[in-house]
């Protein structure tokens, strides 16, 4: 799994749910700081948004898509039906050797 983005504000949520919720918010705040006047936008609300957004979608980007997912399932699946196979055989092959030692 990846790691958390780090933060060029520094205040960067630790999961993609917090993110998302601190990147509504501010777009929320933006908006109402903007009211009538759409042209009233502040470079430094604008560029805390916009950075926020790219941070946000740098971490999804960040995760495993489900064909990476689907793929790494079916490789341990794979992997534990052979430790199975290798655990029976191993069982088997002890109980021929206690069965048919000599006495």
């Amino acid at each position: 799994m990846a790691t958390p983005a780090k933060s060029g504000t520094g205040n960067t949520p630790l999961s993609l749910n917090e993110h998302a919720a601190q990147l509504r918010t501010q777009a929320a705040k933006l908006l109402e700081t903007t009211g009538e006047n759409k042209k009233a936008f502040r470079y430094q609300a604008t560029a805390t948004v916009i950075q926020s957004t790219i941070e946000l979608c740098n971490r999804v980007f960040e995760q495993p898509m489900p064909a990476e997912l689907k793929a790494m399932i079916h490789t341990l699946t794979q992997t534990i039906g052979s430790i199975k196979q290798d655990t029976t055989n191993i069982k088997h092959t002890t109980d021929i050797i206690t069965t048919t030692a000599p006495s």
